[in-house]
């Protein structure tokens, strides 16, 4: 068997393709004795941005919590069921009583049993201090005295905060709803035994006053954004439009698509909670700094340079004519035409690798 060298092969595969784009052009010069060549163009107006830009959303909570257990116990009721909307501060469950309420009660006593201690340490202190001041007792008898009494004021101390804790335990032991919201699960029923560690999940429960609509822009599109600008939210399953200003704009950059978050915050008590975290919208964004662009496909784009200058063919009294044009990336597949192009321009759109200028064209508008 002969050894075919694979440069050889690539020769072939190179000539090959040569003579196909020349068989092309033949063909296409039989089919046009004038020798003009049918090309697909596009028009400048066909590809004009509107004024605003539309990207597209979801809503969320701005606030979205599992309440868990502050203290382990039985819950003895239960007062939500999934869908009840309720204010802050109002009861979602309660455990049962017993074991805090005895808590509590012996926190209580110790305290009571220390502060008496202690009131009773600081009148003899108060009595021996007078003695000591009329030199009718020794130093050692002094200081061994008033240690006592600043043994029993810490552990007057000391009970005290025993007695808070015990009522943090008792108020923990009513589990309440942290701001308004709406409990979309219950995970638990009267009778369930619930921990602190591992935590047990009670109740997830959302922020449907404070929401967030988030969008992902690519980043050569972020100039044209500006934190505190309005814009136009349409949700189209409730017929709904509304306006809010841009809250944030993220300056972390996605590499994956080379896009940053825009944040939108919706206030929506405005709209009497009609809005519900999970609805899809489409934000536009209005902007003057994108009149008069026309967005293309960036491989249409001839002798780009880094600063965003490059070139297009257009068709001109049917001639082929380069055209410069200033633009920026919009995202990993077109541009946004800043300058350069106007509604009457024809873009050639095939043909870019063969087309010299002046050649005789034939754009076919697509």
């Amino acid at each position: 068997m002969k050894y075919i060298s694979p440069l050889f092969i690539m020769s072939i595969l190179l000539i090959t393709s040569c003579s196909e784009k020349t068989n092309e052009i033949r063909d296409q010069t039989k089919e046009n004795p004038s020798g003009e060549l049918t090309v697909t163009a596009i028009r400048g107006r066909d590809i004009k941005s509107s004024n605003y830009m539309e990207y597209s959303g979801t809503l969320s909570s701005e606030q979205d919590v599992i309440i868990m257990p502050a203290v382990s116990g039985v819950i003895a009721k239960i007062f939500v069921e999934e869908g009840t909307f309720v204010k802050k501060g109002r009861l979602l469950a309660v455990l049962e009583q017993e074991e805090f309420e005895i808590g509590l009660s012996q926190a209580k006593n110790q305290f009571e049993s220390a502060r008496l201690s202690f009131e009773q340490s600081k009148i003899d202190f108060e009595r021996t201090q007078k003695l000591y001041e009329a030199k009718a007792i020794s130093d050692a008898q002094y200081e061994a005295l008033k240690l006592k009494h600043q043994i029993t004021e810490n552990q007057m101390k000391m009970a005290l905060d025993g007695l808070n804790m015990a009522k943090k335990r008792y108020d923990d032991s009513f589990i309440r709803a942290p701001f308004d919201c709406y409990v979309t699960n219950r995970f638990v029923s009267v009778g369930t035994r619930v921990n602190m560690m591992p935590p047990t999940h009670m109740f997830r429960i959302i922020d449907i006053r404070n929401l967030l609509f988030k969008i992902s822009v690519p980043v050569g599109e972020l100039r044209n954004f500006r934190e505190g600008e309005m814009v136009e939210i349409i949700f189209n399953d409730i017929s709904k439009k509304i306006e809010e200003p841009i809250h944030k704009i993220v300056k972390d950059i996605d590499p994956r698509n080379m896009s940053s978050q825009v944040i939108i915050k919706v206030d929506n008590t405005k709209y009497n909670y009609e809005l519900k975290p999970g609805l899809f919208g489409m934000a536009r964004i209005y902007s003057e700094s994108i009149k008069n662009t026309y967005i293309l496909n960036k491989k249409y784009i001839l002798l780009a340079k880094e600063d965003g200058e490059g070139m297009v063919i257009v068709s001109d009294n049917g001639l082929a004519k380069y055209k410069k044009v200033n633009y920026r990336e919009v995202d990993s597949i077109s541009v946004r035409i800043i300058s350069g192009l106007s509604d009457d321009d024809i873009i050639v759109t095939s043909g870019l690798n063969i087309l010299k200028e002046g050649h005789a064209i034939k754009p076919v508008i697509k």
